[in-house]
Order: C-alpha cells, then sequence, then structure tokens
C-alpha cells in the first residue's frame, strides 16, 4: 500500500515543480568596458538540470582566458533557479602582463554558484561568485546583472563582473536561445 500511495503522490505533483524557469539552450556575444574586453559563451544542456558552459573573453592582442566545464542548474521556486559550475580555465596573458606576471599563461580551476531570478515576466537578475584556483594562485570571481527578454529567444543583458583576470568589468551582451 505504501508503494501505491508514493506512486499517487508523485503523480499528483505538477510538472512544473521539475521544470527550469529559465533557458539554457544559449549562446552570448558580449562586449565589456575597464580593460576593453570581447567575448562570448554557450550552455549546452546535458539533461534538465545540466549543462556544458564554455566561454572565451579577450583583449584581442593574441590573450585569452577560455574556460570550459560543467554545470547543474534546477529550480527553487516558479521565479527562482540556482547553478553550479566546475570549469577548467586557460589564461593567456598580453605580452606586457606577461612581463609582469612572469609567465605567458596559466591555468586554473573555478568552482562557482549562483542564481537567476524573476523579477517581471521580462525583466530577469542574476548573479553567482566564485573561485579561480591553482596551485600558485586563489582569486574570487563574481557576477552579477540584469537582463530583458524581448522575445524568448533574445535578451539584452548588462553584467558588472570581476574574474580579476581583466579587473572590474562592465559588459553589455545579447542573448540568443537556440532550442
Amino acid at each position: 500500500m505504501n508503494k501505491f500511495t508514493l506512486l499517487m503522490l508523485s503523480l499528483s505533483v505538477p510538472q512544473y515543480a521539475f521544470a527550469n524557469n529559465f533557458d539554457y539552450h544559449t549562446f552570448e556575444v558580449r562586449a565589456a568596458t575597464g580593460t576593453e574586453t570581447v567575448g562570448g559563451e554557450v550552455y549546452l544542456p546535458l539533461s534538465q538540470n545540466s549543462h556544458v558552459v564554455t566561454r572565451f573573453d579577450s583583449h584581442l592582442e593574441r590573450d585569452w582566458d577560455a574556460a570550459v566545464g560543467l554545470g547543474f542548474n534546477g529550480p527553487v521556486n516558479r521565479r527562482m533557479d540556482i547553478y553550479g559550475q566546475i570549469l577548467g580555465h586557460h589564461v593567456k596573458y598580453t605580452e606586457a602582463v606577461a612581463l609582469e606576471e612572469l609567465e605567458d599563461s596559466v591555468v586554473y580551476a573555478e568552482v562557482n554558484f549562483g542564481g537567476r531570478f524573476w523579477l517581471s515576466d521580462r525583466i530577469e537578475i542574476s548573479g553567482h561568485y566564485g573561485r579561480l584556483m591553482n596551485d600558485d594562485d586563489e582569486k574570487s570571481a563574481f557576477i552579477i546583472g540584469t537582463r530583458f527578454h524581448s522575445t524568448p529567444k533574445f535578451s539584452v543583458g548588462v553584467d558588472w563582473k570581476n574574474y580579476q583576470v581583466y579587473d572590474h568589468q562592465l559588459a553589455i551582451s545579447v542573448r540568443f536561445s537556440y532550442r
């Protein structure tokens, strides 16, 4: 009888209780002020609650911060999702920074956790905090931003971020849903 009751309860839970509130089939292009970079990001869902993320930013001076990794995402309630990621970064410095740092490039592991919240039907706020780590160094990383969704397939966002690779930045981005 207990198994039957459990089955009936699980079938009676609304489907939206397990659905994500945000689209994770996205491609983003951005430009940032402060240290003038351009970049992009792609999310590729593996399942309803996991994804692959790739990220690339550069001054376009033969430098980059490239990252790839795995993440999880899931709903907290009808208006909020939480997420976390584990990424590997390869940072290649500009020639000027490489002379200061005494190395051309460095590899970091990143662990971050964040959330996304609907303020209204078209306005989202988001943020995450993470740590970039390797054998010699450990740095904080954060992003706080807002995004306006003009259509289900297109949105425009503004983020304040500091990944300590390119210092503090104000980034403007466009995001496309490819689903």
